[in-house]
C-alpha cells in the first residue's frame, strides 16, 4: 500500500514521488536490517548504494563494518533526473547529494568500479580520500544459455531506453550503414521512456524492419551470444557491465570513450571507440569490423581474454572477497 500510493503522488508531483519511493525504501530496509538474525556480532555489511549504506550505518552494532560499492554515475541525483525527469539540482536532487556527502565519509570502506568513479567522487567529496578503498571492476559470468532461434542478429545493445543510453545514435549508425550498402540488424533489450520515440525514429530512418525492440528480458546477457557485436551509445557510464558481459560472450565491443569505459576495453584491441557525434564515421567503423573476418576474429579472441583476465568471477570476485574479508579481521 505504501508504494502503491506513490502512483497517486507521481501524478501530482514527480519529485515528491521520487522522495516517497526513496524514503520508504530506506525505512523498510532499516527495519529489515534491525530484525535480521545475521546481523549479530562482528559483521561486514555490503551496501549497494548511499541510501542502503545510510540505513546500515544507523543500525550497526559495535564491531560491524559497512562497505559500499559506488557504481552509480556521478551522483544518484543525476540518475533520477534522467529516469524520472526531476531537476538534478531541485529539492530532491539536492537532498540526494546531501545524503551522499554526509553518508559516504562515514563508511568503513568503499569500492569503486573504475578509477574514473574514484576520482569523480573524491574530487566532489574530499573526505573520501581518507577512507580505505579499492578499484575493483564488476565481475560477470560467461553466458552460454540458448534463446529462441528467432532471436538472431548482427548488433545488440542492452539498457534502459532513456536519453543517457542514447539508443537513437545506434539507429542513426544503422541508417548510415544502410546508405553505404550494408544492411545490419539491431536488437534493443530494455524498456523505458524513449521506447515510442525510438520506434518513430526507426520508421523515419526507414530501418524499422532492421530493428527489434524486445523490452525487458530476464538474464538479458544471454542474448549477446546470438549476435555478432555489442554496440553501446551511452553518453556516460561509471563502468558499463554489459561491455564486460559482451566480452564474456567473445564479442567485440563498440562504444564511446566516456566515463569509465576506457578502463573496460582498449581501442583497436577488444573493439573500437567511436564518436557519438558522427554516425557516419561510426558506421564505417562498424562496417570495417563486420566485413573483415580476420580483424573480427582477432578482436573476439582479445575480448574473451580480457574477460578472463579482468572480469571473471575468479579474478574480480577474489579481489572483492579479499577486500571485504580484511575488514572482518580488524
Amino acid at each position: 500500500p505504501v508504494f502503491g500510493l506513490r502512483c497517486l503522488i507521481d501524478r501530482i508531483n514527480g519529485s515528491a514521488g521520487v522522495w516517497w519511493y526513496r524514503y520508504w525504501h530506506y525505512i523498510f530496509l532499516k527495519k529489515a536490517l534491525r530484525s535480521s538474525p545475521e546481523l549479530s556480532g562482528p559483521t561486514v555489511i555490503y551496501a549497494q548504494c548511499p541510501l542502503s549504506a545510510k540505513a546500515a550505518l544507523e543500525i550497526r552494532a559495535d564491531g560491524q563494518r559497512v562497505i559500499m560499492i559506488a557504481h552509480f554515475n556521478i551522483s544518484q541525483a543525476d540518475e533520477w533526473a534522467e529516469k524520472r525527469g526531476i531537476a538534478a539540482h531541485g529539492w530532491v536532487g539536492r537532498g540526494i547529494r546531501r545524503i551522499e556527502e554526509t553518508v559516504l565519509p562515514r563508511l568503513d570502506g568503499i569500492i569503486y568500479v573504475s578509477q574514473y568513479m574514484k576520482q569523480s567522487l573524491e574530487t566532489r567529496i574530499a573526505e573520501l580520500k581518507n577512507i580505505p578503498s579499492r578499484v575493483i571492476p564488476n565481475s560477470c559470468v560467461s553466458r552460454i544459455e540458448s534463446v529462441s532461434a528467432a532471436i538472431q542478429g548482427d548488433l545488440i545493445t542492452i539498457g534502459t531506453l532513456e536519453p543517457r543510453k542514447n539508443q537513437k545514435f545506434l539507429l542513426e549508425v544503422l541508417a548510415q550503414a544502410k546508405r553505404l550498402g550494408y544492411r545490419y540488424t539491431l536488437t534493443l533489450i530494455g524498456d523505458g521512456p524513449d521506447r515510442n520515440a525510438l520506434t518513430r525514429v526507426a520508421q523515419e530512418l526507414n530501418i524499422a524492419d532492421q530493428v527489434k525492440l524486445l523490452g525487458n528480458q530476464p538474464d538479458a546477457a544471454r542474448f549477446i551470444n546470438h549476435h555478432r557485436v555489442y554496440v553501446h551509445g551511452a553518453t556516460m557510464e561509471s563502468f558499463g557491465i554489459v561491455l564486460a558481459e559482451a566480452m564474456a560472450a567473445r564479442r567485440p565491443v563498440l562504444a564511446a570513450p566516456v566515463g569509465g569505459i576506457p578502463e573496460v576495453f582498449d581501442n583497436s584491441i577488444e573493439g573500437f571507440y567511436w564518436s557519438l557525434y558522427d554516425p557516419s564515421a561510426a558506421a564505417k567503423i562498424l562496417i570495417k569490423l563486420l566485413e573483415d573476418p580476420v580483424l573480427y576474429e582477432r578482436m573476439a579472441k582479445a575480448a574473451e581474454e580480457r574477460y578472463r583476465r579482468s572480469y571473471s568471477a575468479a579474478h574480480a570476485g577474489a579481489d572483492l572477497q579479499t577486500f571485504l574479508m580484511s575488514f572482518s579481521q580488524d
